[in-house]
C-alpha cells in the first residue's frame, strides 16, 4: 500500500491546524453581533452612579464649587448638561463596546492610575463620527466613530486627545475666556461684526483642539499604540460628512424580485470625494485638517513611539465595528437618514447577504422616504444631491428621481417581500397598508393603473440618441418612457388576490376624500372643528395605565444662571412628587418612570427608559406629519412595563417672554402620538400653572 508519510509535514500540519483553532476561537469569543436578530445595542450590569444623580446632587457634593461664585457658575451649567446627556436615554454602560475603550484607556494612563479612575468612558447612540469630553472626566464616544475607525491605535489617539481637554482643563478655560469676553467687553463685543464675534469665541477653542492633539500625542507615544494613526483618524474627520463606505453602486442596487432600476434612474458619474484640507476655518470650533495634519508632524518628528496598530486582538475590534456598524443603520432610519441608511445597507450587506435585520431596516427606510415624499415632506429626510460626494450620491440622486408614484410603489414591493420572507413580522404589513392608503390619497394610484398581465415587462427604450436635437431631449424622451415602469411591480400581489383586496379594504378613504373636496366650504369648516374638538377632548382614549416618562422642565434662557436652574430644579422636582396624586384624583393608574430613581440593580428598566426615548422622539417627528412611524407596535419589546399601552410625556419650557407647557400621549400599539396639547402661556410657568394644566389634560384621555 502506498501511502504518504505525513512526519516530515507535521510542523507545518500543526501550525496550520494550531492557526485554524486559534481564529475559530477568535470568531466564536468575539461573537458580539447576531446579524438576524440584532435589536440594538443595550447597557448591562450595574448602573454607574453618573447616572443616579441629579445634577443639583452633583453640584452639592462638589467641594470645588466653594471656590468661588466663577467655579459655582461653571460646574452649574456643565453639571446641568452632564444631567441633559446621561438622562437622554441615548448613552450605555457596561457593553462590549464601553470594556473596549476603557481597555485603551488603561493602556493609556497605566502610568497615572489616578487620572484613570477619574475617566469615566460611554457610548452614545449616534450615527455620526465624534467624540467629546466633559468638564468631570466623562468622555463620550458616538457609535458612529467606532463604526467608522480602521483601527484601535486611531481610537487610541481620540481617547488620548479627548482625556487632555479634560487634564488641561480645557472646558473651564473656555467658560471663562466666554464669561470674560461677553462680562467684561459688552460694548465692545456688541459692535463688532458678527465674524469677528465668531473669530473671537472661537480663536480660544482652536488653540485647545491643537493643545490636545499635542498632548494627546504625547500620551500616545508613552504607549503601545503607532502614533501615526492620528493621521488616519484626521483623514475620518474629514471625510466624516459622508458614510464610510467607498463601495460603487451598481446596478443590483434595490433589486428586489428579480426587478431592477432602470438605467435611467443612474448618475453617469458621481461627484469625487473632495480632498482639500486647507479650507476656511475662521469661524469653525476646530482648525481645518491641513493645520492638524501639520501640527501632528511637527509633533512627530524625530520621535520614536509604538509600532501597534492593535493592542487588543484584531479581531475583536473588527467584531466591535461590525456591530457598531450594524447599530449605525438602526440610528440612521430611527433619526429619518434613510439615504445613509440604504447606503450602508449596501455596503454591509457584502459581508452579511442574508441578514434579516438589514432586510427589516432596509424595508424601514424606504417606507419612511416613501411616505415622507407622498406627503409632501421628502425634503424633511433627504439630503442635498448635489452636495453629497463619493459613492453615497449615487444613493441619495436615485431616491431624488423617484416620483411619489414610483417611490411608493417600489417601497411597497420591497416591504412585501419581505414580509413574505419573515411572515412573523406584522408591523410589516402596517406599512404595506399603510402605502397602500397613499397610493389611494396622495398619489391617486388604483388597483386598475397596474399591468394586470403578471407576465408582463416594460418594453426596453428603442430610441437612438441620433434621432434627437440633443443630449437632454433624449434623456427626457428615456425619462418619461419609464416613468411608469411601476405599474409593472407588484405581480405577486397581484397574482395572489391581496392588491387588490387591499385597494378595495381602503377605497372608502378615497371616496371620502372626494366627499370632503366636495362638501361647501361652511360644511368643511364645521367638520374640521369636530375633528379639532375631538382632538382637544382626548380622542376618547378611555385611558386606565399610563407610563409617566421623565416630566422635564427645559430651560432655555439665554441668560440663565445658577439660580434659575435652582429655582427650575426645585419646581420640576415638586411637581414629580405631585404628580401620583393628580394620577390617583383622575382616576387613571400610573407608573412613574423617573430615570435617576431607578434601581442600580435594574437596568432592564434602564434599557427600557432608553427605547422609550427613542420610540418617543421618532414619533413626535412623525407625527408633525400625521404620519405613522417606522417603530409600530413594540409592547412586547418592553420588559418592565409589558402591560402598558399608553407612555405619557409632560414637558415645559421655561424661555425668555413666554414659557410653553406641552403634554402628549404615545400610543406604543399604534407607534403614534395620539394626544398632543400646547400651550403658550404668556408669562411664567408656575408649579400650580403645571398641575393645573396636567390634571385639565389628564382628565380628557381618561
Amino acid at each position: 500500500m502506498n501511502c504518504l508519510n505525513l512526519s516530515l509535514f507535521q510542523p507545518f500540519w500543526y501550525g496550520f491546524f494550531l492557526c485554524l483553532l486559534q481564529l475559530n476561537i477568535s470568531a466564536q469569543q468575539y461573537n458580539y453581533l447576531d446579524a438576524e436578530n440584532f435589536n440594538g445595542i443595550a447597557s448591562s450590569g450595574t448602573i454607574p452612579k453618573d447616572f443616579t444623580l441629579t445634577w443639583a446632587s452633583r453640584l452639592e457634593s462638589n467641594p470645588n464649587v466653594s471656590s468661588g461664585e466663577e467655579l459655582e457658575e461653571f460646574w452649574s451649567s456643565q453639571y446641568y448638561l452632564i444631567d441633559d446627556i446621561l438622562q437622554s436615554g441615548r448613552i450605555v454602560f457596561n457593553h462590549p463596546a464601553t470594556d473596549y475603550l476603557n481597555a485603551i484607556k488603561n493602556e493609556l494612563l497605566k502610568d497615572d492610575p489616578v487620572l484613570r479612575d477619574q475617566i469615566r468612558v460611554y457610548v452614545n447612540k449616534n450615527p455620526f463620527a465624534n467624540a467629546f469630553a466633559m468638564g468631570d472626566g466623562i468622555i463620550i464616544f458616538n457609535t458612529g466613530i467606532l463604526a467608522y475607525a480602521n483601527t484601535e491605535a486611531e481610537l487610541a489617539f481620540v481617547m488620548a486627545h479627548e482625556i487632555q481637554h479634560y487634564k488641561r482643563k480645557h472646558i473651564l478655560q473656555s467658560f471663562r475666556q466666554r464669561e470674560a469676553l461677553l462680562r467684561e467687553k459688552v460694548r465692545e463685543y456688541r459692535r463688532l461684526h458678527p465674524l469677528e464675534k465668531m473669530a473671537l469665541l472661537t480663536m480660544q477653542s482652536q488653540e485647545h483642539e491643537f493643545d490636545a492633539d499635542e498632548q494627546g500625542l504625547e500620551l500616545l507615544l508613552q504607549s503601545s499604540y503607532n502614533p501615526n494613526a492620528a493621521f488616519g483618524i484626521m483623514t475620518i474627520l474629514h471625510e466624516s460628512y459622508i458614510p464610510y463606505g467607498r463601495k460603487t453602486v451598481e446596478h443590483d442596487f434595490l433589486l428586489t424580485a428579480g426587478t431592477g432600476l432602470p438605467h435611467i434612474f443612474f448618475r453617469e458619474e458621481v461627484k469625487p470625494i473632495s480632498r482639500e484640507e486647507d479650507y476656511f476655518d475662521e469661524t469653525h470650533a476646530h482648525p481645518n485638517i491641513y493645520k492638524r495634519r501639520f501640527a501632528i508632524d511637527e509633533t512627530l518628528r524625530g520621535k520614536q513611539g509604538g509600532t501597534e496598530d492593535f493592542v487588543q486582538p484584531k479581531a475583536q475590534f473588527t467584531a466591535l465595528r461590525n456591530l457598531m456598524r450594524f447599530e449605525r443603520v438602526r440610528e440612521l432610519v430611527l433619526y429619518g437618514y434613510y439615504g445613509d441608511a440604504l447606503y450602508d445597507i449596501y455596503c454591509l450587506r457584502e459581508d452579511f447577504p442574508e441578514s434579516r435585520f438589514l432586510d427589516i431596516s432596509e424595508a424601514k427606510a424606504l417606507y419612511g422616504m416613501a411616505v415622507f415624499k407622498a406627503n409632501r415632506a421628502y425634503d424633511e429626510v433627504a439630503r442635498s444631491t448635489s452636495r453629497q460626494e463619493g459613492p453615497v450620491q449615487q444613493v441619495h440622486h436615485i431616491m431624488k428621481q423617484f416620483s411619489k408614484q414610483q417611490l411608493t410603489t417600489y417601497a411597497l414591493q420591497f416591504i412585501r417581500e419581505v414580509s413574505r420572507k419573515y411572515p412573523e413580522e406584522k408591523y410589516l404589513d402596517i406599512y404595506a397598508s399603510e402605502l397602500v392608503k397613499f397610493m389611494l390619497l396622495n398619489c391617486e394610484i388604483s388597483f386598475k393603473d397596474f399591468e394586470q398581465d403578471v407576465a408582463a415587462q416594460i418594453p426596453s427604450f428603442e430610441g437612438k440618441q441620433e434621432d434627437y436635437r440633443n443630449e437632454r431631449e433624449y434623456f427626457r424622451a428615456q425619462q418619461k418612457h419609464y416613468r411608469d415602469f411601476y405599474r409593472y411591480l407588484l405581480r405577486k400581489d397581484i397574482q395572489d388576490g391581496w392588491l387588490q383586496e387591499s385597494f378595495s379594504k381602503n377605497q372608502w378613504l378615497r371616496d371620502s376624500l372626494d366627499q370632503h373636496r366636495n362638501m361647501n366650504a361652511d360644511d368643511k369648516n364645521d367638520k374640521m372643528e369636530a375633528l379639532e374638538e375631538a382632538w382637544e377632548e382626548g380622542q376618547n382614549l378611555h385611558v386606565r395605565e399610563i407610563i409617566m416618562l421623565e416630566p422635564t422642565l427645559v430651560l432655555n434662557k439665554s441668560d440663565e444662571d445658577n439660580k434659575d436652574r435652582i429655582k427650575n430644579f426645585e419646581k420640576e422636582m415638586e411637581f414629580k412628587k405631585q404628580l401620583p396624586s393628580l394620577l390617583k384624583e383622575s382616576g387613571i393608574e400610573g407608573s412613574l418612570f423617573f430615570s435617576y430613581e431607578i434601581d442600580p440593580n435594574d437596568t432592564e428598566r434602564y434599557n427600557d427608559f432608553s427605547r422609550l426615548k427613542e420610540w418617543i422622539s421618532e414619533a413626535r417627528f412623525f407625527s408633525g406629519h400625521d404620519l405613522i412611524p417606522t417603530s409600530v407596535d413594540i409592547t412586547h419589546k418592553l420588559k418592565s412595563f409589558n402591560e402598558s399601552r399608553y407612555v405619557c410625556e409632560v414637558r415645559g419650557l421655561v424661555q425668555e417672554g413666554a414659557d410653553t407647557y406641552f403634554f402628549m400621549v404615545y400610543d406604543l400599539k399604534k407607534g403614534k402620538v395620539v394626544f398632543y396639547r400646547r400651550d403658550k402661556q404668556g408669562f411664567r410657568l408656575s408649579l400650580n400653572d403645571l398641575l393645573s394644566e396636567t390634571a385639565k389634560d389628564l382628565e380628557k384621555i381618561y
